[in-house]
């Protein structure tokens, strides 16, 4: 019974933690945007930060008038299915992680932003996509379905990120 329950926590506990690894590196690629024709290139490195088990996590952009870099620390917590990116500047958005995938949904000013970070067959595929909470829809709220609030996608954006190293 206790072998049972050693396989049992391992298989089920072990895992997230352990992933992280395989997102370590540079990863490259190019940012489409929805209304935008030229691609944007895109850099993430994702490396270990410290013995804690926080991550450093720079996204870099190149826009052909500049390079935009952005350094946040991904800080783990006692949930392991369960993250938070550090923008280092008192900001700290929420990153949940499921089958090899970190989630994570924050508002800014009237704008819904979601992200999604998906390593699969050895790249790294991003996206997110904005919502605008001014334009709120409400549909239902009868008496047989609840009421539901809609949100128009302004923006998308996604990018598929190959390791470079």
């Amino acid at each position: 019974m206790r072998t049972v329950y050693t396989i049992l926590l391992i298989a089920f506990c072990a895992p997230s933690y352990a992933q992280i690894e395989l997102w370590s590196g540079e990863w490259n690629g190019y940012l489409e945007i929805s209304g935008i024709e030229s691609p944007v290139r895109m850099n993430l490195k994702i490396n270990p930060a410290d013995s804690a088990g926080n991550w450093n996590w720079i996204i870099s952009y190149d826009e052909g008038i500049g390079k935009i870099e952005k350094k946040y620390t991904l800080v783990k917590t006692d949930d392991e299915s369960k993250y938070q990116l550090d923008e280092n500047n008192s900001i700290r958005l929420d990153f949940h992680f499921f089958q090899n995938t970190f989630y994570s949904t924050f508002k800014v000013s009237n704008s819904l932003i979601s992200t999604v970070y998906l390593l699969q067959d050895e790249k790294i595929f991003f996206t997110v996509f904005t919502s605008d909470l001014t334009g709120k829809v409400i549909t239902g709220g009868n008496e047989e379905t609840p009421e539901v609030e809609s949100y128009p996608i302004i923006n998308v954006q996604s990018a598929v990120l190959t390791k470079s190293n």
